[in-house]
């Protein structure tokens, strides 16, 4: 009876300690790299596009499909031509910068033809007049966007997106998290999917002041763009 009880509790401890292993292995192979989201990398940064270069009208972020060389390739599909342009020059083509060298972003027209990245000459006013006039095409209507200033002065050069004091939240499995969210002000996002220099010229996103006042608003978008409320700064 002795021997018949230890084999039923062993049985039963093992049942209980399997999952407990398999869940601590995804565990630690889905957190790697990306804090405590256990959204998988290249998902988390289909949410990075998704929830800022794809908030532009006539912009749509498709994938991770996997492909057969063993890479994750997220695909921006961008209806105009010349926006389409812009943004395969400006947005990174790789996870590299945030330790994804296994995924590739392609910037594609509808039919899947890949945009080649726009080659910038001149002078470094003229490639910094350029890069101004890109940010404007690439992001004309897209509600984090505001304009894009350029700096060739005493020695310093470079552009400077600048974005709406915005945060931007989206679901990712975060377990540092009370509803598994990460957030972020609009100009963190953007600085993760873009260059950080193009044509030798820096890219330095930048967040829009809030307003000199106490009751200075910054505004939050969800994930989706459903809805969207002020936090006030002075609770």
């Amino acid at each position: 009876m002795k021997r018949s009880e230890d084999v039923s509790f062993g049985r039963r401890l093992g049942r209980r300690i399997c999952p407990l292993c398999v869940a601590s292995v995804l565990l630690f192979f889905f957190t790697a790299g990306t804090g405590n989201a256990l959204s998988p990398p290249w998902w988390l940064y289909y949410s990075y596009l998704e929830n800022s270069v794809g908030k532009t009208p006539g912009v749509t972020v498709r994938g991770p499909v996997e492909d057969t060389s063993d890479h994750y390739v997220i695909n921006v599909i961008v209806k105009n031509e010349k926006r389409r342009s812009a943004l395969a020059t400006l947005i990174a083509s790789s996870g590299e910068a945030v330790g994804m060298d296994n995924l590739i972003i392609q910037v594609t027209d509808p039919a899947g033809g890949v945009e080649p990245a726009l080659v910038l000459t001149g002078t470094v006013a003229q490639k910094s007049a350029k890069l101004r006039t890109l940010f404007t095409v690439a992001f004309r209507g897209n509600p984090f966007y505001g304009k894009t200033e350029a700096v060739n002065s005493m020695g310093f050069v470079g552009a400077f997106p600048i974005f709406h004091a915005r945060l931007v939240q989206f679901f990712a499995d975060d377990l540092s998290d009370y509803y598994g969210r990460q957030t972020y002000v609009a100009r963190d996002l953007f600085q993760i999917v873009l260059n950080q220099n193009v044509a030798n010229i820096p890219i330095y996103p930048s967040t829009q002041p809030l307003a000199a006042r106490s009751g200075a608003t910054l505004d939050r978008t969800d994930a989706g763009g459903e809805s969207s409320e002020n936090l006030n700064s002075g609770q």
